[in-house]
């Protein structure tokens, strides 16, 4: 398993901090960015979490947010009529 995803992260290269304040619209290169503070287009107002850029002409935007006593996962497309951002359901295993 960790060969498998050692041959995915040259697809989803690690991209490092977005500086607080940013505006998440502008970020597009595909790849995993750490998340820490307040951001413009944000589906939190302030967390520590992942973004992670996928590209195949739309971008999609994934979010992971990590608290201490949570974990939230949400989904865009970056479209004209899907930049909203999708919460997803996630339930115990």
């Amino acid at each position: 398993m960790v060969g498998e995803l050692g041959g995915l992260m040259k697809f989803f290269p690690i991209k490092g901090n977005i500086e607080p304040g940013t505006d998440l619209n502008t970020i597009g290169g595909v790849g995993i960015y750490n998340l820490s503070g307040k951001y413009t287009n944000a589906p939190f107002s302030q967390s520590w979490g992942n973004l992670i850029v996928l590209s195949d002409g739309i971008k999609t935007q994934i979010v992971t947010e990590s608290t201490s006593t949570s974990f939230a996962l949400y989904i865009r497309q970056n479209t004209t009529d899907r930049i909203k951002w999708y919460k997803a359901n996630l339930t115990d295993v």
